[in-house]
C-alpha cells in the first residue's frame, strides 16, 4: 500500500489517483512552508550576492530555502536570475570588466547556481558584452581552435560561427510589350505597339556563400569555411565595418571587401582592433 513520503501514513485511494506522494495534512504543511520560504527568498538572494561566496553560511541557507520552496510545489528560478542578471548589468554599467570584478561574478553566480552547466545558461547571453568588457579593460582572452593551424607565436583569441556573404543584384524584367491585333480582312492582321522589355537592376541583397567559423589571432583574421578560406592579416588592413550581425574587412592585398555575417559584429570588431593595436604598437 502506497505511504506517505513525509511521515508514512497509508494513502487513500482518492490522493493516489491524483498521483498524489503525500498525504493532505503532509501537504498543507508543505505549501506553508513553500509560502514561507518564498516570502524570504528574495532576500537571500541579495544575501548571497553581497557575500559573494559559494561555501558560506548565506548560500546554505539560500539552498534550504529552495528545497523547501521545490518540495512545496514552487518556482523560484525566475527570481533568481533576475536578481543575478540585475548584478550582471551594474558591473558591466561602465563598459569595463576588471579581473577582480570577474572573478567576483563567477563567484556570486557558482554560489547562485552551484552547477557549471546552469550558470553557463545564465550567462549565455552575456557573452559579447563581457568580452568586450574584458578587451576594454586590456585583456584579450586566449582560446584552443577547433580548426586553425596556428602560425609559430601565434595566438587565438576569439574563434566564432560566420558566414561568408556575397552581394547579389537583383533584376526583373521591365517595358515588354506583344502589341495589340486585329483583323483587317479574312486572313489578315495587324499589329501596333509592340515592344522590346529589357532587364533592370531593381537593388542588391547579401546571400550566404559559405558557412564556417572566424578566428581572431593575435595577427590575423581567418575565415575558414566549408568550400574556401579566406585570410586578412592586421598588417594590411585598411578598414573594418561593424554592424551589429555582421563584419566588412577591408585589406590592401585584396580588390573587394570581405563581408562576413556573425552573432556579433561588435565582439568580433573589440578583438581585432585589440589585437592589432597590440602588435602594431
Amino acid at each position: 500500500m502506497a505511504a506517505c513520503a513525509t511521515c508514512g501514513v497509508a494513502l487513500g485511494l482518492g490522493r493516489r489517483l491524483m498521483g498524489s506522494k503525500r498525504c493532505g495534512d503532509c501537504e498543507q504543511n508543505a505549501k506553508v512552508a513553500k509560502d514561507s520560504a518564498l516570502a524570504q527568498y528574495d532576500e537571500a538572494v541579495s544575501a548571497v550576492i553581497t557575500s559573494g561566496r559559494k561555501s558560506a553560511p548565506e548560500a546554505d541557507r539560500l539552498g534550504q530555502l529552495e528545497r523547501v520552496i521545490a518540495e512545496g510545489g514552487g518556482s523560484f528560478e525566475e527570481r533568481k536570475v533576475v536578481a543575478y542578471r540585475k548584478f550582471i548589468d551594474q558591473a558591466l554599467g561602465d563598459e569595463i570588466l576588471t579581473a577582480e570584478e570577474e572573478q567576483r561574478l563567477v563567484d556570486i553566480g557558482e554560489a547562485l547556481y552551484r552547477t557549471p552547466d546552469r550558470l553557463g545558461a545564465v550567462l549565455a547571453p552575456y557573452k559579447p558584452q563581457i568580452f568586450v568588457a574584458m578587451v576594454n579593460d586590456g585583456r584579450l582572452p586566449v582560446a584552443t581552435s577547433t580548426r586553425l593551424i596556428l602560425k609559430k607565436g601565434e595566438v587565438l583569441h576569439l574563434e566564432e560561427p560566420a558566414s561568408l556573404l556575397k552581394e547579389v543584384v537583383q533584376r526583373e524584367y521591365r517595358g515588354g510589350s506583344h502589341g495589340v491585333s486585329f483583323r483587317i480582312a479574312k486572313g489578315v492582321y495587324y499589329r501596333v505597339g509592340a515592344q522590346r522589355g529589357e532587364m533592370v537592376e531593381v537593388g542588391r541583397a547579401w546571400q550566404p556563400d559559405d558557412s564556417g567559423v572566424v578566428s581572431v589571432t593575435s595577427h590575423r583574421m581567418v575565415f575558414a569555411g566549408s568550400r574556401r578560406s579566406v585570410e586578412m592579416a592586421y598588417a594590411k588592413l585598411l578598414s573594418l565595418n561593424v554592424f551589429t550581425d555582421a563584419i566588412q574587412v577591408h585589406v590592401s592585398n585584396r580588390q573587394n571587401p570581405t563581408t562576413m555575417q556573425v552573432l556579433n559584429g561588435p565582439m568580433i570588431a573589440a578583438a581585432v582592433n585589440a589585437a592589432m593595436q597590440r602588435l602594431l604598437a
